[in-house]
């Protein structure tokens, strides 16, 4: 789908490591001064779409967290009716499904890559169509950065958020990614050499994946684990990075960007709560709301 250029889908090796450490120097902590313009601004358009049209929240939280990343990489904010950010949703959700294990033949099969004629591989037809929409989404988007290049970044700057004043609400913020991961089944990677565990050996390219949502739910790991407790995390496990991230990815695959979608989670989570007050509805006639997964 990226003819190995993603970070994502690129093998390790010298260009993998050159591209982390240039995404760590953008996303790491000292770096988040530079999102603060823009997470103060799209926070307070979310909180506008939020209150006149509250039954579209899932749409202005899309718009929120992309309209941050578009703004800083293109100049270029994503609203709810911009078609780019009705092509990213889609372009997103393609390759979130065409990512997962077992979505393609070939990942149990690969012999299917070598015996196949071009013609019938039909998943790279699929690669190639996602390749397509990603040149023609970014492309369209980078030259309206290049007009837009002089302008400066839009808004003043936000207050940095304050972890020792909030404590519970970071507390919560970590509960949640913990309670509910984004991925519940990770991105399958390749050993690139042979590996044994517990007596089974496993040849180099063997394709592993790792199951965030019963390491979430690890009751060895936390108690109660199918209950929302944000408490559980007020203790040195607070600033504890390896506690409460799995969603993001284990070892040196982890999601560089974690720092950003924390922040951005604790900045609306903080201005929500501070604006509205949030309340089941006794007339929708749905299953009350409960702080458990069960």
């Amino acid at each position: 789908m990226s003819d190995g250029n993603s970070i994502l889908l690129c093998p390790y090796g010298l260009k993998w490591r050159a591209a982390r450490k240039l995404l760590h120097s953008v996303l790491s902590k000292a770096s988040m001064h530079f999102f603060a313009p823009y997470q103060d601004l799209e926070s307070k358009q979310f909180l506008l779409d939020f209150l006149h049209k509250p039954e579209d929240w899932y749409v202005a939280a899309k718009a929120y967290s992309n309209s941050i990343v578009m703004s800083i990489t293109f100049r270029k904010r994503a609203r709810g009716k911009d078609p780019h950010i009705h092509l990213l949703f889609d372009l997103t959700a393609e390759i979130a499904a065409s990512l997962m294990p077992g979505a393609w033949l070939v990942d149990g099969f690969p012999i299917l890559d070598r015996l196949l004629p071009t013609p019938l591989k039909w998943w790279r037809q699929s690669g190639l169509d996602v390749q397509n929409k990603a040149r023609k989404l970014y492309g369209g988007m980078a030259q309206d950065a290049l007009e837009k290049h002089a302008r400066g970044p839009v808004g003043s700057s936000a207050r940095r958020r304050n972890w020792t004043a909030l404590p519970y609400m970071t507390a919560v913020i970590k509960e949640s990614v913990r309670w509910r991961p984004l991925l519940r089944i990770g991105l399958g990677h390749a050993l690139i050499k042979d590996d044994e565990y517990e007596g089974y050996r496993f040849p180099a390219g063997t394709v592993f994946t790792w199951n965030a949502w019963a390491i979430c739910m690890n009751p060895e790991e936390y108690e109660d684990p199918e209950a929302f407790k944000p408490e559980r995390f007020l203790n040195d496990d607070l600033d504890n990075g390896s506690k409460g991230h799995h969603g993001f990815g284990p070892g040196r695959r982890v999601c560089a960007g974690y720092n950003v979608a924390e922040t951005n989670l604790w900045i609306l989570t903080s201005r929500l709560v501070y604006c509205f007050d949030l309340a089941e509805d006794p007339e929708c006639g749905r299953t009350p709301l409960s702080n458990s997964s069960r």
